[in-house]
């Protein structure tokens, strides 16, 4: 496949390989294979070039994904080639390990996943007689949309010791095992915060806490019926959604800081029977100011569409792609100087109609569902990044 950055240059992808990113062009630094990006069998070493210094040593592929975030752009990586972002529960305690296993949490690679420092309230934890004993590890105060990695060790939980977040709408927890642990818990409201504890009979004695910021636009299921499913096959490394009840979201994310945004998706469509959404913006990106939103089969049609709203919604629909059809799929949106593209395997179509006014918007991103309830995907998604 070729994906095409910024509108202006190619980049190689193939299936085989995971809808890998292989070269951009950003801010006059170009990501070139061999010179020219072109043969993917033939030209796979990647390098940096910088029209000041000439060309540096060959990027890894999370190297040429950090240079479109390097000046603090909002978005988000999501790289199914890349087991070790990959959970099989929504808090980050079971590493996907082997295809058919379904996935809870799925990392944002688009800061790095670079930790942050330990600021855990308590180092070590010990519960030895009966009654509720809670201690707290982090307050949400300060600390709102961001996500915790806690870490530690337990020669003792018995009883239902938990790690839990309580800064949420409803509370999330994990159970403590012997051994070593890990947790990835969300912050999202002001109040409550990462605690460690247990009630009545419950014993425990845990060292080495630590709390570290893992920044980042991460997707969750909690649900596991409603878990896409990780498999590795010839053609790759991709999430199947079952086109019935599978889908992802994250917490809000907020574009308000930008009235441009582009959209890359790589995977495969299974059916034109009826209107898939592959990632939205906010729960309905036909009514809700500052949202957007790539979907398949509109109108149970053989199309691509990609659709962008200010106050007033535009969106271009790219047709005959019939299923089953593998494809790399680009959204780019520009409320202020009016623009809806959609590019399909390197052909575009686009409007230029009446966005309205405004920014992008501080919304969930939802994946494979409209807010998880209608418009199922019924496919494979290799990768999906998004820039604003």
């Amino acid at each position: 496949y070729n994906i095409r950055i910024g509108d202006v240059e190619h980049i190689p992808c193939s299936e085989g390989a995971g809808n890998k990113l292989h070269g951009t062009k950003l801010n006059q630094e170009y990501l070139v294979v061999n010179g020219q990006a072109s043969n993917w069998t033939t030209k796979q070493n990647t390098y940096h070039y910088n029209t000041a210094e000439g060309y540096s040593d060959a990027l890894s592929d999370d190297a040429k994904i950090a240079t479109l975030f390097e000046y603090g752009e909002q978005g988000a990586v999501y790289d199914c080639s890349d087991r070790s972002t990959m959970f099989q529960d929504n808090l980050g305690t079971t590493p996907i390990t082997a295809s058919g296993q379904t996935c809870g949490l799925h990392l944002d690679k688009s800061r790095g996943l670079v930790r942050g420092a330990n600021v855990t309230l308590a180092s070590t934890f010990e519960k030895t007689a009966d009654g509720t004993l809670f201690t707290t590890l982090l307050n949400a105060a300060g600390n709102e949309g961001k996500w915790f990695e806690v870490t530690f060790n337990a020669s003792v939980s018995s009883g239902g010791i938990i790690i839990r977040s309580t800064a949420l709408s409803t509370a999330v927890s994990a159970n403590v095992v012997v051994g070593a642990n890990r947790a990835i818990l969300p912050i999202v409201l002001s109040t409550g915060g990462i605690s460690i504890g247990g009630v009545t009979t419950s014993r425990a004695n845990v060292t080495d806490i630590s709390v570290r910021e893992l920044p980042g636009n991460h997707r969750y299921q909690p649900t596991l019926a409603s878990r896409p499913q990780y498999i590795e096959d010839a053609s790759g490394h991709y999430l199947l959604y079952d086109g019935d009840n599978d889908w992802m979201e994250t917490n809000a994310v907020d574009f308000s800081g930008t009235d441009k945004m582009t959209v890359w998706w790589g995977g495969r469509k299974l059916s034109d029977a009826s209107t898939g959404m592959l990632v939205e913006l906010s729960q309905n990106g036909d009514i809700v100011n500052g949202a957007f939103y790539i979907a398949s089969a509109i109108s149970s049609g053989n199309n691509f569409r990609f659709n962008s709203r200010g106050t007033n919604p535009a969106g271009s629909t790219n047709s005959g792609h019939v299923a089953p059809l593998s494809a790399v799929v680009t959204g780019v949106g520009d409320i202020a100087s009016p623009l809806a593209r959609t590019r399909v395997n390197g052909v575009s179509t686009e409007v230029t109609l009446n966005q309205g006014t405004g920014n992008y918007g501080n919304h969930k991103l939802f994946f494979g569902r409209r807010n998880g309830t209608i418009l199922p995907f019924n496919g494979r998604e290799y990768m999906t990044i998004i820039r604003g």
